[in-house]
């Protein structure tokens, strides 16, 4: 999922953006804009929402100790129906490999804040709002959701202790372990096989639900 400094990228997330960023490339050698970044449609008051997502990100970030702590088990009820209903702040991930969070994630204030959107179906779009700490009173929220209906879906299963992400893209799947869902704050595992027997966790990922307080005119709409 693209634009991400954390989860996004990884696992079926990762064979997507590579295609993407190689039909990307294409597209500009071959002086076509299909697949650029470009300007949700309208935009938004990005100040707003710069102010509203950095205060979400600051409420909701958790250090390292309280992180890795975490115990699988703690998921409001309410999860299916806020995948669904909220836009979810992407905040990045611990590397366990590198025991230490990515760059996105250190950031404080944010550059760029990585916006998830699912529709109806599961579907996820992207949404991304950068150039926060280099251009401020430049900066746009952009899209890259040129792929309709999207070429990947979640969904959520089972409940409790045993609470996964369904992941699917181009027919394949894969499963991100719900460890906590509790006031907003997302935590998943992402292990390196993306299998639910796989306990070998790779990343520990960290969204944050937000209001939707943006309209998007996507492609063919």
């Amino acid at each position: 999922m693209v634009g991400s400094k954390g989860h996004a990228g990884f696992g079926l997330r990762r064979m997507v953006s590579k295609f993407a960023m190689i039909i990307m490339g294409l597209c500009v050698l071959a002086g076509s804009p299909a697949l650029a970044q470009v300007a949700v449609d309208p935009q938004p008051d990005v100040a707003a929402l710069a102010k509203t997502w950095q205060a979400a990100r600051d409420q909701g970030k958790l250090g390292s100790a309280e992180l890795l702590a975490l115990k699988p088990g703690q998921v409001d009820a309410g999860l299916a129906r806020d995948l669904i209903d909220k836009d979810w702040l992407d905040l990045g991930a611990w590397s366990y490999p590198e025991a230490k969070f990515g760059v996105g994630y250190a950031q404080n204030p944010a550059c760029q804040h990585d916006i998830l959107r699912y529709q109806s179906d599961g579907g996820e779009l992207h949404f991304s709002l950068g150039d926060l700490c280099t251009s401020p009173t430049q900066a746009k929220l952009t899209h890259t959701n040129f792929q309709l209906p999207p070429p990947v879906k979640v969904a959520v299963q089972g409940k409790g202790g045993d609470t996964w992400l369904a992941i699917d893209a181009w027919g394949k799947r894969e499963f991100q372990r719900v460890v906590a869902y509790r006031a907003g704050v997302l935590v998943v595992d992402i292990t390196y096989t993306g299998k639910k027997t796989d306990r070998k966790v790779k990343f520990r990922a960290v969204r944050i639900a937000v209001p939707r307080t943006f309209v998007a005119t996507l492609p063919g709409k």
